[in-house]
């Protein structure tokens, strides 16, 4: 399968021995082992393209079911970062502050082509578009 590279780590696949798939009803089934979890067979990088071929997918028509799914992995294969920096699943429900006024919660992150934006929404479910820039904004988590 090629995939289009959505990580700043493409390098991760080097190592990686299984992946899940989500779409937007949920994890995917591996059809063959009618568990959530695809093992990666062989990997390739070149020129910003990765291609993955998963265990016992063999065919095209097999690959091609899978079509459109992100890509998942377990969080402790994830690549540690840099102080102040953040994946974007780490960000939602954090509580977003001008000042010190709390203007409402992250609830997605979005990019359409420049900077992330936090999509924010206020307690009157009002929803705004915020630049994500840490010497702007900063994010709070909560316990």
């Amino acid at each position: 399968m090629k995939i289009k590279i959505l990580t700043d780590f493409p390098e991760r696949f080097v190592n990686l021995k299984k992946v899940y798939l989500l779409k937007d009803e949920g994890f995917i089934l591996n059809k063959y082992t009618k568990k959530n979890v695809f093992c990666i067979e062989n990997h390739s990088v070149r020129n910003k393209q990765l291609k993955l071929k998963f265990l016992q997918y063999d065919t095209i028509e097999d690959a091609s079911e899978l079509n459109g799914c992100l890509i998942c992995i377990e969080p402790d294969e994830r690549v540690i970062l840099q102080k102040d920096q953040y994946y974007y699943d780490e960000l939602i429900n954090l509580d977003v502050y001008s000042d010190s006024e709390n203007i409402g919660k992250v609830i997605k992150i979005e990019n359409y082509g420049s900077d992330d934006l936090l999509l924010v929404e206020n307690k009157n479910e009002k929803r705004f578009l915020y630049p994500y820039a840490e010497a702007v904004y900063k994010i709070y988590r909560y316990w």
